[in-house]
């Protein structure tokens, strides 16, 4: 009998384990600018002396990364980043600020219930007026 117990007791805890879900987090620029743009982030994609080229009218993604743990509440850009550069080329460097949640478009979508998974993408455009 104790061995039974002992049993379901494992079982339950590799199920509960299991049941912890995931978020994925995607962070890009859009370029709505009239010329292309250059986007430094730290961290990113690429290593912290190159950038991302972005073609005018174009989305490219900067940052992805995952986190154990079903997460549905917004993420602050200082949260993923230390800084972003962003430069056009006419070699202008963007007056925006990253940090401000509000210039970014953030989309949360509830994949699955059990266990939990999100998936967060979060948007800053880029206009002409930024520089």
């Amino acid at each position: 009998m104790r061995t039974i117990f002992q049993s379901l007791i494992v079982l339950s805890a590799a199920f509960l384990v299991g049941c912890e879900g995931n978020t994925d987090y995607t962070w890009k620029v859009t370029n709505n600018s009239s010329t292309e743009i250059y986007v430094w982030a730290s961290p990113g994609l690429v290593a912290a002396s190159d950038s991302i080229p972005v073609l005018t009218g174009a989305t490219e993604t900067i940052h992805v990364f995952s986190q154990l743990g079903g997460n549905k509440s917004e993420q602050l850009p200082e949260q993923a980043f230390s800084s972003i550069i962003i430069v056009n080329a006419n070699g202008d460097t963007m007056q925006s600020s990253y940090i401000d949640p509000g210039s970014w478009i953030s989309e949360i979508e509830d994949i699955k219930k059990v266990p939990s998974q999100y998936e967060h993408t979060y948007t800053f455009v880029v206009n002409d007026n930024d520089f």
